[in-house]
């Protein structure tokens, strides 16, 4: 009997040391070193682009990426004059076409695109929403296409039908240009979401993207840079003002989306080789140089996507 006892205790003593450490490792087993991730935004040129997409997709976790089209003039442009929008109807077909054949896998979504001024702007945009757009994208927010400012009163029925749907719209603009359009915009419609891409072309300025953030709360952001040059530029502003960040994604945490709009080509000739290493730094910017928190990443890759989009 008392050598059962010593032996139940030893037993016990071992499991007391040893406890903390069977804990860690389960830990360690149920949560993954990355969140599984949800791309709110990339463009792509031809249905010829999806495959490596969708290698780069499998290769890094991507398991979402939403779609934007693009009208040609943008996604060729060269510096041209007269910029038109109006050629979005072979690029909203491309993108839904997409997502409508890989359905099973729920691996693509879409944004359509529209002139702002088309006079069937709404009607276009009912009918994108009714096939399954996760809401619109809009380009007149930069100067080289700025032929409508955002918060023209013509918009403003647009702009309500296109919340009253649950879309969500995608507003490529400028905030530094552009800062009173913006602001107008969102507080003459604060029950719509506004995903502004490219951290509202204000990551080198910090302070007013976060002040944009604190008094409009239907304002987002996504995390894409663009073009190879301004990703550069964008991961080293990062890197150079590592604290200013960690803040900004722990206060915004909730309002944050991964994005690469990279704009996949094959003139360009940006197969798997070249964007996954590319998209891998994306995902490294925030899990190593940020070092952002497992709950922050699951929020920014995931989460908060999900629950807007789907």
């Amino acid at each position: 009997m008392g050598s059962t006892l010593a032996t139940m205790k030893k037993t016990s003593h071992f499991f007391c040391a040893f406890a903390p450490l069977l804990l860690l490792l389960q830990v360690s087993q149920a949560t993954p070193s990355t969140p599984p991730i949800f791309n709110v935004h990339e463009s792509i040129e031809s249905a010829e682009n999806v495959l490596v997409l969708q290698e780069t997709m499998s290769a890094l976790g991507i398991e979402k990426t939403m779609l934007a089209a693009v009208p040609k003039d943008l996604l060729y442009y060269k510096e041209q004059e007269n910029i038109s929008l109006a050629d979005s109807a072979n690029s909203n077909g491309l993108v839904q076409s997409i997502a409508m054949q890989t359905a099973a896998e729920n691996s693509f979504g879409f944004f359509c695109t529209i002139d702002p001024l088309d006079l069937q702007r709404s009607s276009k945009m009912a009918a994108c929403l009714e096939q399954g757009a996760a809401g619109i994208k809009l380009y007149n927010g930069y100067s080289y296409s700025h032929i409508l400012p955002v918060d023209d009163a013509r918009l403003s029925d647009f702009y309500k039908a296109l919340a009253d749907k649950g879309g969500v719209l995608l507003l490529a603009l400028n905030s530094g240009t552009y800062q009173n359009e913006l602001e107008n915009l969102l507080s003459l419609n604060p029950e719509l979401p506004v995903i502004c891409p490219h951290y509202c072309l204000a990551s080198q300025s910090l302070s007013r993207l976060t002040d944009l953030m604190t008094r409009f709360p239907n304002l987002i952001v996504d995390t894409s840079f663009g073009q190879v040059d301004m990703a550069t530029i964008g991961f080293q502003t990062i890197a150079d003002n590592r604290d200013a960040f960690v803040q900004f994604f722990t206060t915004f945490q909730d309002r944050i989306l991964f994005g690469t709009d990279v704009v996949v080509t094959t003139y360009e000739n940006k197969d798997a080789a070249f964007l996954t290493p590319l998209y891998q730094q994306y995902i490294d910017v925030l899990t190593k140089d940020l070092n952002l928190s497992y709950e922050i990443q699951r929020k920014v890759f995931w989460q908060n996507a999900a629950n807007l989009l789907e």
